[in-house]
């Protein structure tokens, strides 16, 4: 499980800022077009050749390597379809859709696999990428003006867009906030269990009640509540309302179930987990405004490539670290850390700029 988990996520180091490469030089409606067709297919093939070990691998990496040309180009989409102001209520509305697929999909997963099986399991995820094929066909013909893009070489396109990317503070800045908020997440599934089991001194079979459901919940209602109204409030001191809220919760929560661990203690540590995902949605949805802004039509897909390519290689190691430590030290430890060195950025960026 964990080789085929790795033949999904290493093409994104190596290969995330390459696909950005390409995707800025087609039309992004048949870069979804296509990419969503071949998942389809992958699916397919998955339930024609699911017993062969090799195929399955072989079909896993072209899933990924698809999925890599979709998601700049699903990310590049969304500020060639609005404009302005109505940018971040159309990201908050985007992240709001895509955290609540993500309960959706953990809830029903397992319980499919019960009761329908793997065969009806994956034919569903078969009609579900169709139905996003589907959709795709509504989309303007021309989402985005091709540019200059076409006239120059791979090896300048490829280099143009690192330099733009490392030279542009803010989405340089972006970058990092968008790799920091998907390494907490991470971070937060690697340690769930030891806190459902030392913390909160349950059976690790709790870990999506008492930690992904609330916390991807938080996420989702802060998405929704920025889409309606986001658009009203400074994205910075919303990026920095987010950094400071979400140290002092990660503070309160490792303190959870020190003096008591009584039912008061788990409602205690739910409503924190809750506003975790909340403070992390006051961050990702501000910051991927920021970054869309921030970029050029032409160099949307390269900048969404390379920010793969760091949130898929960098929070790696801050994963795995946390996990040692927990087990080491305690899973309180790291809580502790994380909310210190959060908190202490968040005050950083308190202060006044220039």
């Amino acid at each position: 499980m964990s080789l085929l988990i790795l033949t999904f996520t290493a093409p994104s180091i190596f290969l995330g800022y390459i696909a950005g490469v390409y995707v800025d030089q087609l039309s992004l409606k048949k870069v979804m077009l296509a990419t969503n067709l071949v998942r389809a297919l992958a699916i397919l093939l998955l339930l024609i050749f699911g017993s062969q070990i090799y195929l399955v691998f072989l079909i896993v990496f072209a899933l990924s390597v698809a999925t890599l040309f979709f998601i700049p180009a699903e990310g590049s989409a969304v500020p060639s379809l609005v404009v302005g102001r109505q940018l971040i209520a159309a990201n908050g509305l985007f992240s709001f859709s895509y955290q609540t697929s993500l309960v959706v999909g953990f809830l029903i997963g397992g319980f499919s696999l019960r009761i329908l099986g793997e065969q009806q399991t994956t034919w569903a995820i078969f009609v579900l990428f169709v139905v996003s094929l589907a959709l795709n066909l509504w989309l303007p013909k021309s989402i985005r003006s091709e540019s200059s893009a076409r006239e120059q070489s791979i090896l300048k396109r490829f280099i143009g867009g690192i330099v733009f990317v490392f030279s542009t503070k803010k989405v340089r800045d972006s970058i990092f906030f968008l790799t920091l908020t998907t390494t907490i997440v991470f971070m937060l599934a690697a340690i769930g269990p030891g806190y459902v089991d030392k913390v909160l001194g349950l059976d690790v079979k709790y870990v999506a009640t008492f930690v992904v459901l609330p916390a991807t919940a938080g996420m989702a209602l802060g998405s929704f509540v920025l889409g309606h109204i986001g658009n009203r409030f400074d994205e910075r001191k919303l990026i920095n309302f987010g950094l400071f809220g979400l140290g002092v919760t990660f503070l309160l929560l490792s303190s959870v179930g020190e003096v008591n661990l009584d039912l008061a203690a788990r409602i205690m540590s739910l409503a924190l987990l809750f506003l975790i995902g909340l403070a992390n949605a006051l961050i990702t949805v501000p910051t991927t405004t920021n970054f869309q802004k921030a970029t050029p039509e032409n160099l949307r897909g390269r900048a969404y490539g390379l920010m793969g390519t760091f949130v898929s290689g960098v929070a790696a190691l801050p994963v795995l670290v946390s996990g040692a430590v927990g087990d080491i030290y305690g899973v309180r430890s790291v809580l502790v850390v994380l909310g210190i060195l959060v908190t202490g950025f968040g005050i950083y960026r308190l202060r006044p700029k220039g």
